[in-house]
């Protein structure tokens, strides 16, 4: 059995794959999560969508800096791990941002599928994370049966990085809860 861990849209990837494989999934952690066919994250599209445009139609660079600029990252940008956050997107080659990603979608859309996902699952949120993936988060609580969410403080999307011994305490606790 597996423990899944994934941030941002590696929680909907850790999402879909608790979905596809239950038997192979022992618990998820979704942390700044991302739900594939939830509703009502226009704020989270929206800002996606500038940052691919602006990647097809001015180059990386320039989504580089749209995407730092994004609200997403507000509270890492000012935190311990503003630089290494900026080199990690420096050093981004910026491929998803001009090319058409290869991912195929599933027929019918994780959002609509919460309450067949078995694992036991924590689901980490910043208390400063945009709203619409902030819901995301509640619906995650609320659609997966064994699911519990924690919001943490002084933090954004970006938890792991933004909050990393209180992250990392957190997810070994769950982890070591022989339920």
């Amino acid at each position: 059995d597996a423990n899944i861990i994934g941030l941002s849209l590696g929680s909907s990837i850790a999402t879909r794959f608790a979905l596809e494989y239950p038997s192979l999934c022992r618990s998820l952690v979704l942390a700044g999560p991302v739900l594939q066919g939830f509703g009502d994250a226009d704020d989270f599209l929206s800002a996606l969508k500038q940052v691919w445009a602006i990647g097809r139609e001015q180059g990386v660079a320039a989504a580089k800096k749209e995407w730092l600029s994004l609200p997403l990252f507000t509270t890492l940008l000012h935190s311990d791990q503003a630089r290494f956050a900026r080199e990690m997107i420096a050093q981004y080659d910026g491929w998803h941002w001009q090319n058409r990603d290869p991912e195929s979608w599933p027929q019918v859309m994780p959002a609509e599928r919460l309450g067949d996902i078995n694992a036991k699952t924590l689901v980490v949120v910043g208390d400063q994370e945009i709203p619409g993936l902030a819901r995301a988060a509640e619906a995650l609580h609320s659609g997966i049966a064994d699911a519990r969410l924690v919001r943490m403080d002084h933090a954004g999307h970006v938890v792991n990085l933004e909050q990393p011994h209180q992250f990392n305490k957190l997810v070994l606790e769950f982890l070591s809860d022989g339920r």
